[in-house]
This record gives C-alpha cells, structure tokens and sequence, in this order.
C-alpha cells in the first residue's frame, strides 16, 4: 500500500516537471517570433538628409496571433554615406486580444547590392513593457527589414527571445 502511494508521487512530480519544461523557461524567455508587411511615410525635417518616419503596418506571431504594429523613428541618410542610420525608433505591436508590447530601437540600413530598389536593414528593439498579459515585456530582440525604395513598403521580421510574458515582475 506504501509502495502505491509512492508511486503516485514519483508520476505526479515527473507530470509535474514535463509541464515546466513544455511551458517554462526557467530565465522567463519566450520565442518572439512576428512577420509584419508595413507602410512608411517619410516627412522632411529641418535638416537635409534627415526625416521622421512613421510606419503602420499588421501581421502575425508567436503569443500574438494577428497583430498591429506602429512605429516612428528618425532616419539619417547623410552623417554615414551609403547607410542609414535609424535612431530614436518607438514602437507598439497590439496582439490580437488588444494587449500591447512597447519598445525603443536603432538599426541601420544598406542598399542591396543584388537589387538597388531594396534597402536591407537589421535592427535591436528594447522591449519596455505593455498591456495586459505583456505589462512587464523586457529583453532586447534583434530584427530585419527589406525595404522597397519604390513603394515604401517594407518586410519586418522579428526572431529572438524576450521575456514576454514579464517574469522578472511578478
């Protein structure tokens, strides 16, 4: 009868630990993982070379589902010729069930040398919290972009890890 009741407990703390490992991360990482098709506007500073861009677009990912994404940033096509250099870079993903990731970032970008009507661009975004289920977001997460010149459309996607679900706040 011991002998039962011993086994009950060794299956319950392996079912136990295989939920943690399936579900957890001991460090509170997550995959950030998101494909999003934008829109930029480019708008004139007072200084040559040098604007403000503002970018709406939508798309999906991991612990998103459809999502949002609005951003502006200032982008310098003079202070390092044949690149552009991003600073200044905010932006908001809003997952399908409304909850909302913030982040800073700074990239840079060079035209392709296998097709000049497309800028190739990497980036870092610091996440700096959220809403709802992303309200303490943290971690940094790299990210690309191509960009068509043309249309001032571009690809963005993210693949990393972060601590989405904010861990280190609870």
């Amino acid at each position: 009868m011991k002998r039962h009741g011993t086994n009950r407990l060794v299956i319950a703390h392996a079912v136990l630990l295989l939920v943690c490992v399936a579900y957890g991360n001991p460090s509170g990482l997550q995959p950030f993982r998101a494909t999003i098709d934008a829109q930029e506007v480019l708008i004139p500073t007072n200084q040559p070379g040098i604007f403000t861009v503002e970018i709406e677009g939508s798309g999906s990912g991991a612990h998103f589902g459809r999502l949002t994404f609005s951003a502006t940033e200032t982008i310098d096509f003079l202070s390092d010729p044949g690149t552009a250099i991003v600073t200044d870079g905010e932006f908001i993903i809003t997952a399908a069930n409304g909850d909302q990731v913030f982040a800073t970032y700074v990239g840079s970008g060079i035209q392709d040398a296998n097709n000049p009507d497309f800028v190739l661009g990497t980036a870092t975004a610091t996440l700096t919290g959220g809403t709802g289920q992303f309200s303490c977001a943290s971690g940094v997460v790299p990210f690309s972009l191509l960009i068509n010149v043309a249309t001032l459309t571009e690809i963005i996607t993210f693949s990393g890890e972060a601590d989405l679900v904010g861990s280190s706040c609870r």
